[in-house]
């Protein structure tokens, strides 16, 4: 039982770490091009801004709501819709169709979904040790 445990916990730990490290490389390429583009520090803390300011709000009820339901299908929507997002912004760039708003749209999307994402992610962590209540 402890073997599967460990395994169970090791594919979460390397599949959210692999989830947390394209959303900072997305996030940090996206501030180096939109810099690159406008070299404006004012579209810098924009990008910022439009990713915390949903984090907080959303934030003040996605605890509540975290708590009452199954963590597993949290974890999966807010990835699901974070990669859309990353894909998202993939197909505008070469397009040829992006522009800074749909950056701060998108920054919008992704501190959303991570107000519901990290509650999900600390209570699993927790739970992994209790099989089935994930």
């Amino acid at each position: 039982m402890k073997k599967n445990q460990d395994r169970t916990f090791l594919l979460f730990w390397l599949s959210q770490s692999i989830s947390e490290l394209g959303s900072s490389m997305t996030g940090f390429a996206l501030i180096l091009w939109a810099y690159a583009r406008t070299q404006s520090a004012m579209t810098v803390s924009l990008l910022t801004f439009f990713s915390y300011l949903p984090y907080v709000a959303v934030s003040l009820f996605a605890g509540a709501f975290t708590d009452r339901h199954r963590k597993k299908p949290i974890l999966l929507w807010t990835d699901s819709i974070a990669s859309l997002c990353s894909l998202t912004v993939l197909a505008l760039f070469f397009t040829g169709k992006f522009e800074i708003w749909q950056i701060y749209l998108v920054n919008a999307v992704t501190g959303a979904m991570n107000a519901f994402q990290l509650p999900a992610t600390a209570v699993a962590v927790g739970r992994l040790g209790s099989p089935g209540t994930v």
